[in-house]
């Protein structure tokens, strides 16, 4: 047996689709490739297949990760190569590694980096932006209400915003990010994500599309830590109904786009295909 760790991206096209589908997809995709990939034992056998984090519907990520068993050993670049000529151009691996190490990925995430398009009623600068930044982040508390199986509680979100910053419109990454001081060890490594941020700003202003529910010029991005994973977990919408509040205007949250996630490595957070991870 051989697990491998891939790292694919999930695009527009397919960010209203549940998790269960993704995993059908793939699935399909792994028996017309022939991938040798491991199954269950007993009267309903399912491939052997883990997935981190699963994305709420409508987000859309270029870093999700997924654990293969394979019954056969097989290169990891075979394995992207074979696979990715049966996936779907907007459902495509673009990193993968084999993984020798125990804990799957769903029970390795820590954190997650978001970009969040928010839109306010009012055009603001970006140091009236930064300045709500450093508000947000001086709050000894955020106190917000979740709903639960076990109904409606109040919970301190503040331990969960590791990091906030502004970002460009234009592609390019904050130099000065505000630092929420909680980050455990060395600061991750920051993806660039400004390709599609550029592409899809240009595409709300598409007089074919729909019109957005605030002026394009409204509309600014945040860059986003936040706790993930089974221990702590921060939806990045909970995060953006709490900086909206804060903003002290109508408006509204545009879209939602994943980033990078991040494993625990000896007290710093790292790629979950990190030699280090998965070795």
């Amino acid at each position: 047996m051989s697990v491998i760790r891939a790292k694919f991206i999930r695009g527009e096209e397919i960010k209203y689709i549940s998790h269960l589908d993704l995993m059908k997809a793939f699935e399909r995709a792994i028996r017309r490739a022939e991938i040798p990939i491991a199954y269950s034992q007993g009267f309903n056998p399912h491939p052997h297949m883990v997935f981190g984090l699963p994305l709420s519907v409508g987000v859309t990520s270029q870093a999700e990760y997924g654990d293969f068993e394979l019954s056969q050993p097989m290169n990891a670049g075979e394995f992207m190569g074979t696979l990715n000529k049966e996936l779907p151009p907007w459902l495509k691996i673009i990193e993968a590694g084999e993984k020798r190490s125990g804990n799957n990925i769903m029970a390795s995430i820590a954190a997650a980096c978001y970009d969040i398009l928010l839109s306010s009623e009012l055009k603001t600068s970006r140091a009236f932006i930064e300045d709500k930044i450093t508000e947000l982040l001086m709050k000894p508390e955020i106190t917000v209400k979740k709903t639960s199986k076990r109904g409606i509680r109040e919970v301190d979100i503040r331990p969960m915003i590791h990091r906030v910053s502004f970002k460009e419109l234009n592609g390019d990454n904050c130099e000065q990010r505000k630092d929420g001081g909680l980050c455990v060890g060395g600061e991750p490594p920051v993806s660039d994500s400004g390709l599609w941020l550029k592409k899809y700003i240009d595409g709300l202003s598409d007089p074919k599309l729909l019109e957005p529910s605030w002026p394009v010029e409204n509309i600014f991005c945040l860059s986003v830590l936040l706790s993930a994973g089974s221990s702590q977990n921060l939806k990045p919408e909970i995060f953006a109904d709490a900086f909206l509040e804060l903003l002290g205007q109508r408006g509204g949250l545009v879209k939602i786009h994943r980033t990078e996630l991040f494993t625990s490595l000896g007290g710093n957070l790292a790629s979950p295909l990190d030699n280090g991870v998965i070795e």
